[in-house]
């Protein structure tokens, strides 16, 4: 039967072959107090990727951006209600659903 050493605190050491991330790649030495074996490998964190269309690049290389047609007042009242959950209401996003259909020219659906 193994017997696992535990510290006065209670609480037991660390197992040497489990080598935090920050360790990783060491060889020997110590960890968290515990003698650490052999050596072991870190993989390679995956990198974030972002990847822009070409009218996302032709947007950011403008020197001015282009201006949308709501006044600041107008934003500053769609912010305010889709921070209190305006939106969510279903009359209210019928009737979004209906304006917007209309704005991109859409046959009416009966």
């Amino acid at each position: 039967m193994a017997i696992n050493r535990v510290n006065p605190s209670g609480i037991t050491p660390p197992d040497p072959s489990r080598v935090p991330p920050a360790q990783a790649g060491r060889s020997g030495g110590q960890v968290d107090g515990v003698e650490a074996v052999g050596r072991v490998e870190q993989k390679p964190q995956a990198a974030d990727q972002l990847d822009l269309s070409a009218a996302a690049r032709e947007l950011a290389s403008q020197e001015e951006i282009p201006k949308g047609t709501l006044s600041p007042e107008r934003l500053r009242e769609v912010s305010r209600r889709l921070a209190e959950d305006f939106y969510e209401e279903p009359s209210v996003r019928e009737d979004v659903a209906r304006r917007l259909h209309a704005d991109l020219g859409l046959p009416r659906e009966e």
